[in-house]
């Protein structure tokens, strides 16, 4: 069988429109479009958070009264992009109330990221590492993390930030976190659920899965609807023993593995429904938390975007005005992503150490770079809401060459990740950085997933019964 790329890898490929090559649409930009662009943009000082608000007042008032507020990033691996968010989420937790944090990556695992957060328990390198996300494993996010620590340290802040992940690709713990509540309350259905659901219950086998026959993986598909629906027929009954709190947990862990398997039973080119289902832990964060409660989501710009099928479509059916998307975009510069040469490998989105440095080109004249670098300002917002719909300005709203660069570059066909957006269709705000670096790897950063076993273990196969693997030769998420 062929090796295919992860799902979450799948994700940014899929946010291809296809390739777009430098000579479309090289039709000269109207002087309008600069001059516009330079009279309404918002210039920022920096990207750094720390260095107060008064530059990002503009900014407030396009975010106006929205209790959701969406960020995305043109790629997966770029600086200024992840600390341009931190300083947004800054601003929003101090002048706008924002009490909720979340970002594209595992669910269960990032309920650690949380504890550190509210409670200054455990490590956050560590919690940060495991994420399975090795994109997020960076300086930027480290340093956005340990300020939601000494925000929530501080007995004068009364409203505290929390920590969330809202996806669903790796459904070791939520595999898990399910049973065990499972156990407590009907020790004989766990027992069964555990023996259907145990390839995906190890992080060793699940990578294996991934790639077993379709009669196998839907299999796991049918076994997980039933769990989840266990858990449904017995709401009331298992709520009254337990507590609601502990028991929609359980339940939200058992939907998670029901939404990791349908997406697996499809296979792995299934991009648009993860984001359906992302959207949809985004709607359990929101109720799972006080009414009213305000929510910044961190995501890419493929998965923010008000576009057919993508998660800020389905947020957007949800939230109404309630949400405001804000896009992110770039003219040139560096940023980390994996080599297209490395992208069958069924690794976690980033690839280990396949993480590399490189650098994007201007696209030219007739890209939406161009036209915001034109402004002359290094970093700038801009309303997309106020572009008019005719005459030259309206050049904006027409399909225009931006990159959209996920887990992967293809340093020999750049153009492969171009797209040609109307941004003003996606995105509410855009957020603009003309020239980027690279993200800053942390460098003790290991996921727990891939740390080396101690020391050989169990080589003789004197543990493992008949056709079973030995749990001696993993690490699972939970070590």
């Amino acid at each position: 069988m062929r090796l295919a790329l992860p799902a979450c890898w799948l994700a940014a490929l899929t946010l291809l429109a296809g390739p777009a090559s430098a000579q479309q649409g090289a039709h000269a930009r109207p002087v309008e479009v600069d001059d516009w662009i330079a009279k309404h943009a918002a210039p920022l000082r920096t990207t750094e958070a720390g260095h107060g608000f008064d530059d990002l007042a503009p900014i407030g008032a396009m975010i106006g009264d929205a209790h959701v507020v969406a960020l995305g990033e043109a790629t997966h691996g770029t600086r200024e992009f992840f600390q341009l968010k931190h300083r947004l989420l800054e601003y929003l937790v101090a002048e706008k109330g924002f009490t909720v944090f979340g970002i594209e990556a595992s669910m269960p695992e990032a309920f650690d990221v949380n504890e550190y957060v509210l409670h200054g328990r455990g490590d956050p390198e560590r919690a940060l590492a495991a994420l399975y996300f090795r994109i997020w494993n960076t300086e930027e996010v480290l340093d956005m993390i340990r300020w939601m620590r000494a925000w929530n340290a501080d007995p004068t802040h009364r409203r505290k930030v929390k920590f969330y992940g809202f996806d669903l690709q790796y459904p070791v713990r939520a595999v898990k976190r399910a049973l065990d509540y499972l156990r407590s309350q009907d020790s004989p259905a766990a027992a069964v659920f555990a023996r259907e659901l145990a390839p995906i219950e190890s992080a060793f086998e699940l990578s294996l899965h991934r790639l077993a026959p379709t009669s196998r993986r839907e299999a796991k598909r049918v076994s997980a609807n039933r769990l989840e629906a266990a858990f449904d027929s017995r709401r009331s009954e298992w709520s009254r023993r337990t507590g609601v709190e502990r028991y929609a947990m359980a339940r939200q862990y058992a939907h998670l593995v029901a939404q990791f398997a349908q997406l697996n039973a499809l296979g792995l080119h299934t991009g648009f429904l993860r984001d359906g289902m992302m959207a949809e832990n985004i709607g359990w964060i929101l109720r799972h938390e006080e009414p009213g409660a305000r929510m910044v989501v961190w995501a890419h710009n493929g998965h923010v975007q008000a576009g057919r099928f993508r998660m800020g479509q389905h947020l957007r059916s949800a939230q109404g005005k309630e949400l405001v998307i804000c896009g992110f975009a770039f003219d040139r510069g560096a940023f980390r992503a994996v080599p297209s040469s490395l992208r069958t490998l069924p690794a976690p989105l980033g690839g280990g150490q396949g993480l590399h440095e490189f650098t994007a080109p201007a696209l030219g004249g007739d890209s939406l770079g161009s036209a915001l670098a034109s402004a002359g300002d290094p970093l700038l917002a801009l309303d997309l809401r106020q572009v008019p719909t005719s005459g030259p300005v309206a050049w904006l709203r027409e399909p225009r060459r931006a990159y959209s660069i996920g887990a992967v570059w293809a340093p020999e066909n750049p153009d492969a990740l171009v797209v040609q957006d109307r941004a003003p269709d996606l995105y509410d705000v855009l957020l603009f950085v003309a020239e980027t670096h690279a993200a800053r790897a942390n460098p003790q950063g290991r996921s727990v997933d891939v740390l080396p076993l101690l020391q050989p273990a169990d080589g003789d196969f004197e543990s493992p019964a008949v056709g079973s693997l030995s749990a001696a030769w993993y690490a699972s998420a939970d070590a």
